[in-house]
């Protein structure tokens, strides 16, 4: 029985025609891919926390989201009224 070997070519036509080809993916990139995925988990869960934050600040009214000048900055800012 005569069986084919297959190339580079073959496993392009593979991928090209939405088949899995049988690529062995580094150990560094599967690093890299949980490290992406990881960062991307993180920042989805910082603007949830920063929206959250921000939504309850309004809600509590104006006074309790603004943010407390400290009176040295008060006064150097008192020449700009």
């Amino acid at each position: 029985m005569y069986t084919r070997r297959f190339t580079e070519t073959d496993e392009l036509a593979d991928f090209v025609n939405h088949r899995q080809p049988d690529w062995k993916i580094p150990l560094y990139q599967q690093v890299l891919d949980w490290g992406s995925g990881l960062a991307f988990l993180v920042t989805v869960f910082v603007l949830a926390g920063y929206a959250i934050c921000n939504l309850s600040a309004r809600r509590r009214g104006p006074a309790a989201g603004a943010p407390r000048r400290l009176s040295w900055y008060r006064r150097s800012m008192d020449k700009y009224r």
